[in-house]
């Protein structure tokens, strides 16, 4: 008898194993529609690609060729774009459009996990239409810079969920998985250490018991992320952790003003012209929420959900906020979806705050008025959208230009072992990167002369570029630098 009933526990643990996985992979599927329709459909003229555009996705895709070692700098997300760029280029790419998805799909899973929507799979769609409407999507369907934070986001958020899990069903193993989860996290990038110390502290307050428990597994999690980014900052002496110098990339202004006003700096758009609507919706949600949140904790005297979610986003920025000569647009979607997910809770707690509704009927309306603001958003950062799809898709068309007429040389350059080239702008394969696309992905192997002149913008890049290619790139001011037996490239006729 006790046999029976084992078996049939386990059978009733299995169905719901399989029906979360379900759940999961038609939630992951109809968010993965959404993001094409919002990257591809709704203003680029070309199909998903994975022709490089940034110098960054020149080394990216050219890693395949580097040698496996271990580093402290980013482990897993280094060694990760090592191993996908092995595959070939369209497996790293991919796996970014992927991640994207992923990580929106885990901050829905966050939300449900403080509130629960009404009418589930419509709520699940408007939080993704809203996320992916965003002009930035754009880039994360064609820049290979994502990969890091959006691995550290995956794990980092699946942590801070698992945390939660442990409120509402303890015992199951979640804490042991939120410090596996933060860990690998913060071996892929540094960002969400922060978010994981901002949930303990919530999950703590809301769990009726083991709070001990919860404390300890907790605190190991951070300590043991803190000695990871100790070894990176002081091992390694990684330049990303923060820099003295005032003109650096990654100077560190701690001060509050200065944390405010770069805080500020990414609600307004981070200054990208495409984003100049967008920033101001996102400033009006932010401010929305922000009063919203001051009005429940007088109204109901104790923490609201929607505070905890806007403590949540405040805290994904808050690494970013403190490099005010780092800020880069793209990072909005790190901290976008929390920020909707407050939008919806505010709206769900102030309707049970002022009215006698029950929880459903609050839930009801919170939906319905997100849908308003849903509609908003998508209309307002068409244009966005449009704009910097079409300027990858240019740019990408551009390289492809000049990949293919490589490549139609190739026999010829491998046998010469020499290439002149002019014409050579801020997107070609010789700026601010050493060559190893060149020679891993398309199999060129030769030395590049790149003619520029000391007066144009992109001679320090190709000079930066040259510098890291081991002698296999020359920069030359005149064609009289040139060797006389090269295979004579002219990227300018092909523009």
């Amino acid at each position: 008898m006790h046999d029976l009933k084992n078996a049939g526990s386990l059978e009733a643990i299995a169905g719901k194993w399989r029906n979360g996985a379900t759940t999961m992979l038609l939630a992951l599927f109809l968010m993965g529609v959404v993001f094409y329709l919002s990257a591809y459909g709704l203003g680029a003229h070309y199909a998903p690609s994975a022709v490089p555009v940034h110098h960054d996705d020149y080394s990216n895709y050219g890693s395949g060729g580097n040698v496996w070692n271990w580093v402290w700098i980013r482990p897993f997300s280094t060694l990760l774009i090592q191993g996908l760029a092995q595959m070939g280029p369209e497996w790293l790419i991919w796996s970014i459009r992927l991640l994207s998805l992923v990580f929106v799909l885990l901050n829905w899973k966050l939300l449900c996990e403080v509130i629960r929507p009404a009418n589930y799979w419509i709520a699940l769609l408007l939080f993704a239409v809203v996320c992916f409407a965003t002009p930035v999507i754009a880039e994360y369907a064609r820049y290979t810079g994502m990969v890091t934070h959006m691995l550290s986001g995956c794990f980092g958020v699946a942590a801070a969920w698992a945390l939660l899990r442990e409120v509402t069903r303890p015992g199951r193993g979640a804490l042991q998985w939120s410090l596996l989860l933060l860990v690998l996290s913060v071996l892929a990038k540094e960002d969400f250490v922060v978010l994981y110390a901002v949930t303990a502290a919530y999950a703590v307050l809301q769990a009726r018991g083991q709070r001990k428990r919860m404390i300890a597994w907790s605190g190991i999690a951070l300590l043991i992320s803190g000695l990871l980014i100790a070894g990176a900052k002081f091992m390694a002496a990684s330049s990303f952790l923060g820099m003295s110098d005032t003109a650096a990339p990654y100077f560190i202004d701690a001060t509050p003003t200065g944390i405010a006003h770069t805080i500020w700096r990414y609600l307004l758009g981070g200054g990208h012209p495409a984003l100049g609507q967008h920033g101001r919706t996102i400033c009006t949600v932010f401010v929305f929420v922000l009063v919203s949140t001051l009005v429940l904790i007088l109204r109901t005297r104790a923490v609201p959900k929607t505070a905890y979610l806007l403590a949540a986003m405040l805290s994904v920025m808050l690494p970013y906020s403190v490099l005010p000569n780092h800020v880069n647009a793209y990072y909005e979607l790190i901290w976008l979806p929390l920020l909707m997910a407050a939008c919806y809770a505010a709206l769900f707690e102030l309707v049970q705050a002022f009215t006698s509704a029950s929880e459903r009927s609050a839930k009801v309306f919170a939906t319905s008025i997100f849908l308003l603001l849903v509609i908003l958003v998508s209309l307002f950062d068409r244009s966005g959208r449009d704009s910097i799809a079409s300027w990858y898709d240019e740019v990408g068309m551009s390289n492809r230009h000049v990949l293919a007429a490589l490549a139609s040389q190739k026999d010829q350059i491998n046998h010469v072992g020499k290439v002149c080239v002019s014409g050579a702008d801020t997107f070609s394969p010789w700026y601010m990167h050493g060559g190893s696309y060149l020679d891993h992905v398309m199999g060129l192997h030769a030395t590049w002369y790149v003619l520029a002149d000391p007066a144009s913008p992109v001679y320090a890049g190709l000079v930066s570029g040259a510098a890291s290619s081991a002698g296999k790139t020359i920069v030359v001011e005149t064609t009289l630098g040139m060797p006389v037996d090269c295979v004579a490239i002219h990227l300018e006729a092909l523009k």
